[in-house]
């Protein structure tokens, strides 16, 4: 089956009619991550020089199969297992730090200072959560394009360099079997007034591999199977505001194969789907609208029809639901994947804003980065509450929300 998919058809579709929508939903254990952030890598490659065009003909994805598990009812949910792990600034220092708190708001606690010369500014730019949970990919840069790509435990210890000379990693950095890490290489580009980059990947304990030429305007990518990337790249012009989805095999040789127009938010916890921010307006790129990518060619859906500013939006861990923030409305509302059943969970202050949004790993909770602080959001209850105070002036945009086990 091929994919047809064009921004025309994008702007086509109709909102589906609103469902009925249960007062409670089924939870699965699950490591999620929001990220952004900088990463390295080098060696030789292909790039995509065609961008997917109205009406033409692209490749349709088989989805790896994922084994269905039943979801326990809320009375039988295990209590809230997770930890958030987020950066902070430590000014004094000059420096980016991870810290760790528990779900409840308990234990607050300086997880890691990095290891930093000293001669620059130290900044987290980006993390990412292993697919069980145990480990915390990071970068830690002293300079404009490039840094290092470590790990660490979630408990903070076992701190280990992974690879020098690093730009960026995204939402869904780790492989699934865990045993890889994506990301984003930089370099200058003189006379362009923006840097060059490309994709890498990186066995542990191993070298870094280019996987796609040098261009403009990558997206950290995100892993569809343990052999195969999707990402998002945008096109050269003013504004760039053309964005297009790729796979690209990690075969030797591999080339580029156009999915779709739109930039990726995030793939789905089975991989058949994605969440994807769509233009209504080629020539404005400010304005987003959210939609839903199934990688099996089936029709794509429009899940929002705003024309405004980009919302933000998370999968919930069993891939049920996605919380959308709406940046025009100040609401946070849950969508249902299936049906577009839909409710609204928090109506935010006005001039209010939240720059990143994740599920517990119960699915019972949103933790959201509001200002300088992140805050809980009991589905369920609907009770909100704050986890950290605004005793510092900058919180990432980037936070992991990640299972610690023994």
């Amino acid at each position: 089956m091929t994919l047809r998919i064009s921004p025309s058809r994008w702007m086509g579709w109709t909102i589906r009619k609103k469902a009925a929508m249960p007062k409670r939903w089924p939870s699965i254990l699950f490591s999620f991550t929001i990220l952004v952030g900088l990463v390295a890598c080098s060696s030789r490659i292909a790039t995509p020089t065609t961008s997917p065009n109205a009406g033409e003909a692209t490749a349709a994805l088989v989805s790896p199969t994922v084994a269905a598990s039943p979801a326990p009812e809320p009375s039988q949910a295990p209590a809230a297992p997770g930890t958030i792990v987020y950066v902070r600034a430590n000014p004094a220092e000059g420096r980016d730090e991870l810290w760790s708190i528990a779900l409840d708001g308990a234990d607050d606690h300086l997880l890691l200072a990095p290891p930093c010369s000293g001669q620059a500014a130290c900044s987290i730019p980006g993390l990412a959560a292993s697919p069980d949970g145990t480990t915390i990919a990071y970068v830690v840069g002293e300079q404009a394009l490039s840094g290092s790509l470590r790990l660490v435990s979630a408990d903070g210890s076992g701190d280990r360099l992974v690879v020098d000379d690093v730009g960026a990693i995204g939402l869904q950095a780790f492989s699934p079997d865990g045993s890889r890490l994506a990301f984003v290489r930089y370099r200058e580009a003189n006379p362009a007034p923006v840097p060059q980059s490309s994709l890498c990947v990186v066995e542990i304990g191993g070298e870094p591999r280019q996987v796609t030429d040098w261009g403009f305007f990558y997206d950290p990518p995100a892993w569809f199977d343990d052999q195969t990337l999707i990402f998002s790249q945008a096109s050269i012009g003013t504004p760039p505001s053309s964005w297009n989805m790729f796979r690209i095999a990690l075969e030797e040789g591999a080339e580029p194969i156009p999915l779709s127009p739109g930039q990726l938010v995030q793939l789905s916890p089975d991989r058949r789907a994605a969440l994807v921010l769509v233009e209504p307006v080629a020539s404005n790129s400010e304005q987003r609208d959210l939609g839903l990518l199934p990688l099996d060619g089936a029709e794509p859906r429009l899940l929002t029809r705003r024309g405004g500013p980009a919302p933000l939006a998370a999968w919930s861990p069993d891939g049920t639901w996605i919380a959308v923030y709406d940046p025009q409305t100040f609401r946070i509302d849950l969508i249902r994947a299936e049906d577009e059943a839909r409710q609204n969970v928090l109506v935010l202050p006005p001039e209010s804003w939240i720059a990143a949004i994740a599920w517990s790993t119960d699915g019972r909770s949103l933790i959201y980065r509001q200002g300088a602080t992140l805050r809980l959001l009991n589905i369920d209850s609907g009770q909100e509450r704050s986890l950290t105070t605004n005793a510092f002036n900058q919180l990432p945009q980037t936070l992991a929300v990640v299972v610690v086990t023994p």
